[in-house]
C-alpha cells in the first residue's frame, strides 16, 4: 500500500498531526468480509456467524420503536413493517412522524449544529473511526437486520455493511488530504 504523503500545511510545524493521520491512513484496509472468507475457505464460519445473528434478531422482531427527537423518545401512532423475504414476519412497529415532529427534529438539529461545527475535524475523525469499530463489532448483526428488513442476501448485506465500515474508516484518511 502506498504511504500517505502529507500536504505541508496539514503536516504542521512539529508533524505530530501528520504522523497520527498517516498512521490511520496506512492501516486502513477495505473489509471485504465475504470475499476474505471465500478466499480463506472459511465461508462456513461466515454462515455460522450470520445464522447466529439472525437467530438473535428474530427474538426482538415486532417491537415498537418511538421517534427520537432531541435525545428524547416521542410517542406517535405506529405503522408495521414486514420482511419482504418472509411476508408473515413483522419486523417492527415504527412511530409515524408528522410535520410537527419533523419541525421539532429540524429545530433540535439546528440547536446542536453550533457545537458540532465547533468540533475539531480530528475529533470528528475519531467519532467516525469509533463508528467503524462499532459496525465491525456488530457486523453480523447488521447483516442480519439488512437481510430480514430489506430482503437482501447475506452476501449483499455483507457488502453494504462493509461499505459503511469502509466509509467511516476511510473518511479520516480523506480528511487528512
Amino acid at each position: 500500500m502506498p504511504k500517505l504523503v502529507m500536504d505541508p500545511i496539514v503536516e504542521g510545524e512539529d508533524g505530530a498531526a501528520a504522523r497520527a493521520l498517516a498512521e490511520r491512513f496506512n492501516r486502513f484496509q477495505n473489509k471485504n468480509t465475504w470475499w476474505r472468507h471465500n478466499q480463506n475457505a472459511t465461508l462456513a464460519t461466515f454462515d455460522r456467524e450470520f445464522d447466529a445473528a439472525v437467530a438473535r434478531l428474530r427474538k426482538s422482531l415486532g417491537a415498537e420503536h418511538p421517534l427520537v427527537i432531541d435525545g428524547k423518545d416521542v410517542k406517535a401512532p405506529t405503522f408495521e413493517t414486514r420482511s419482504p423475504a418472509e411476508s408473515k414476519l413483522v419486523v417492527g412497529k415504527w412511530a409515524s412522524g408528522t410535520t410537527a415532529h419533523a419541525k421539532k427534529a429540524v429545530a433540535a438539529a439546528k440547536k446542536g449544529f453550533p457545537a458540532w461545527s465547533a468540533t475539531p475535524w480530528q475529533k470528528r475523525c475519531e467519532i467516525l473511526e469509533a463508528a467503524a469499530d462499532l459496525f465491525t463489532k456488530h457486523f453480523y448483526d447488521l447483516c442480519a437486520v439488512m437481510s430480514i428488513e430489506a430482503g437482501k442476501t447475506r452476501f449483499e448485506a455483507s457488502i453494504d455493511v462493509d461499505e459503511a465500515i469502509d466509509s467511516c474508516a476511510s473518511t479520516p484518511c480523506r480528511c487528512a488530504r
